[in-house]
């Protein structure tokens, strides 16, 4: 099988976020003064700003982008993202993609055109959470990706687990709200929010439940075992220091 290459992808996306502001700066003169931001949970518009809003909400999947390239670079276990790039760059394809068509939907709004912008970004968010979901499980630990809870950043077994239960949650969700998404704009936001919520606590509770676990069988990372077997406490060397004077 084609390895996929990576780095021409990315540099695609980059040339498309891209395109996206410069064509927003092409139709800036035909937005009206006074374009909207922001929807309620019944699908109205509840907020609108000025049309420089425009500029700037086009610019936001370019600074993912960007940040996306960064964050490999800062994080201290960026060894780490080679053994997932396929997940960190699927999420990046998929993240850009969809706020680029969001971006897109409430533009075109602005300029009089109808949509049901509550239905698509639920539908795109499914998409997004079926993707991430199949891909979670080959995340390895880092500080910026993935379900990053205390237990799991501290464990790499737990962290292990907790991307697996993670990556089952979010394909769940994912699926769910893909049909979902068709529903009354009220009864979406309450679907949207629930299984968001709900998810949260469960993977964080079976996370906490494997680390329990952990600590029980005894699974430690490596660094902890080193570190413990390395390091003594101050009033301990203290101790060793004087008897060796004696």
């Amino acid at each position: 099988m084609r390895k996929i290459k990576w780095k021409y992808i990315n540099w695609m996306l980059f040339f498309l976020c891209i395109a996206s502001f410069t064509a927003h700066l092409i139709l800036y003169p035909k937005f009206p003064d006074q374009v909207p931001v922001h929807w309620g949970i019944d699908g109205e518009v509840d907020r609108y700003s000025s049309k420089t809003s425009v500029l700037f909400l086009a610019a936001v999947p370019l600074f993912i982008c960007i940040l996306f390239y960064l964050i490999p670079m800062i994080d201290p276990r960026r060894k780490n993202y080679r053994y997932h790039t396929k997940a960190y760059h699927v999420c990046l394809s998929l993240t850009v993609l969809l706020l680029i068509v969001f971006n897109w939907v409430s533009s075109l709004i602005a300029l009089g055109y109808q949509f049901d912008i509550s239905q698509i970004i639920v539908f795109g968010i499914g998409i997004l959470f079926v993707g991430l979901g199949n891909y979670m499980p080959q995340i390895r630990p880092n500080y910026y990706f993935g379900v990053r809870t205390p237990w799991a950043i501290e464990n790499p077994w737990v962290w292990k687990k907790t991307q697996r239960m993670g990556g089952i949650l979010f394909m769940i969700m994912g699926v769910t709200l893909l049909p979902f998404s068709f529903l009354p704009d009220s009864i979406l936001f309450a679907v949207l929010m629930g299984m968001l919520f709900g998810s949260m606590g469960l993977v964080y509770l079976y996370s906490y439940l494997m680390f329990l676990k952990a600590q029980k069988m005894g699974y430690f990372s490596q660094n902890d075992i080193q570190s413990e077997e390395t390091e003594e406490p101050e009033h301990h060397l203290d101790d060793k220091k004087r008897s060796e004077e004696r």
